[in-house]
């Protein structure tokens, strides 16, 4: 497979929107941790694991229902308790794995969490190495993505692609820059994306990695301080970087938040969660909203508080006053196989998960359009219409 590298002038993006107030909202029960596994599933956030202080690996589930701000505390994860462990979800079910366990070992396993059952399974472990703080990412094809992170002889930069429908493990070509652990990473569609983190250093480079192809490409520097362990997720077509510490090795002085724009291998500053940065925290997003969990602060006090924000404020969505230039509609609703969309010729339309992950895109010179959803699981999705003009408006569709 071959790498692939580009050079883009990169300037930094000017937010253009009106900033909102962080809420807080109901704090994480139990124990204060750092490192907690965060994921969205149904439309409720999950926090599991994670290291409490002095050092207290975690197997704990708790489940976030936003409607009512509360929190439930499921039954344990089976697995052994870790910390430096990460997870995901993708097609209604989360995966889970790698991080430190008992006795100092580092795990590669994986494991499967169906909310509908409530139950955890073990899936095939990696070929690889156990590791602690890797990145842990799923495309939107299916495909897993773990890499990078720290073994027991240091710092890595291989890449291992886990295949969910088949339940298998195929080494990648490594990731084109320096090996590195707590690294930032996201999915946007079929593309990994994974950069900065610490290793010789602390970095702020970063690269795309597509599942189609195989081929890394290396992007432009992040314009701003190099960082480490901080959160991240996708969100509609986009993904977002928070918190973290600096080239110093300390907490940033803010709280930084960042939007990349794939379109145009762009970063825009978003505003700042409040207080400084912190070390290892988790974020998971529900219905356009971000809820920012947990890590150590400036101080070195491991929290357990949660901060929410609205993303809609950070990407362009018609206002009331702007939709009826729009004339959009989607047919029908509730949808089972096909949805058919019509608007003025020249749309652009993207099918989206309550916690924003892309399912499709696609675009028409005409003015109807239909979408193909007989592969896509029973559920709620936000469906939005970008016009010639470059409003955009936004459904919700029921899929049957």
């Amino acid at each position: 497979m071959k790498t692939i590298f580009t050079s883009i002038l990169l300037c930094f993006g000017i937010t253009l929107f009106a900033q909102t107030d962080w809420e807080e909202k109901a704090s994480l029960p139990g124990l204060s941790r750092h490192h907690p596994v965060t994921f969205t599933l149904n439309g409720e956030g999950y926090v599991v694991a994670g290291v409490a202080p002095p050092f207290v690996l975690l197997n704990d589930v708790q489940k976030y229902d936003p409607s009512t701000d509360t929190w439930t505390t499921l039954p344990s994860f089976p697995g052994p308790a870790r910390g430096f462990a990460y997870g995901a979800a993708h097609n209604g079910k989360a995966y889970m794995g790698f991080g430190l366990g008992p006795g100092n070992q580092r795990l590669n396993d994986l494991w499967e969490y169906d909310p509908n059952t409530g139950q955890w399974t073990e899936l095939t472990s990696c070929g690889c190495t156990g590791r602690r703080h890797p990145a842990f990412v799923i495309t939107s094809n299916g495909k897993l993505y773990v890499g990078l992170g720290d073994d027991a002889s240091g710092n890595t930069r291989d890449w291992w692609e886990y295949d969910i429908a088949t339940d298998t493990w195929e080494q990648q070509d490594n990731l084109p820059g320096k090996a590195r652990h707590h690294p930032y990473y996201f999915a946007i569609g079929t593309d990994a994306y994974a950069g900065f983190g610490h290793g010789n250093g602390i970095f702020n480079d970063f690269y795309k990695f597509n599942s189609l192809d195989g081929e890394w490409t290396e992007l432009n520097d992040f314009p701003g301080e190099e960082r480490v362990a901080g959160a991240q997720f996708d969100y509609g077509g986009y993904g977002y970087i928070i918190s973290g510490e600096g080239v110093d090795h300390q907490n940033l002085d803010e709280g930084e938040f960042y939007r990349y724009s794939p379109d145009n291998d762009t970063w825009y500053e978003q505003e700042p969660h409040p207080g400084a940065g912190r070390w290892a925290s988790g974020a998971f997003v529900i219905d356009d909203v971000i809820y920012h969990v947990a890590g150590e602060d400036e101080n070195s006090n491991i929290l357990r508080d949660v901060w929410a924000y609205d993303l809609k404020k950070t990407v362009f969505v018609a206002g009331e006053d702007e939709v009826n230039s729009n004339t959009a509609s989607l047919f029908p609703n509730p949808a089972d196989d096909f949805l058919d969309i019509t608007s003025t010729a020249n749309f652009k339309v993207r099918m989206l998960s309550l916690d924003g992950k892309l399912i499709m895109e696609a675009n028409t010179t005409s003015e109807s359009l239909r979408l193909d959803l007989s592969s896509t699981i029973p559920g709620i999705y936000f469906v939005e219409i970008e016009g010639a003009d470059g409003i955009t408006v936004r459904e919700k569709i029921v899929k049957s």
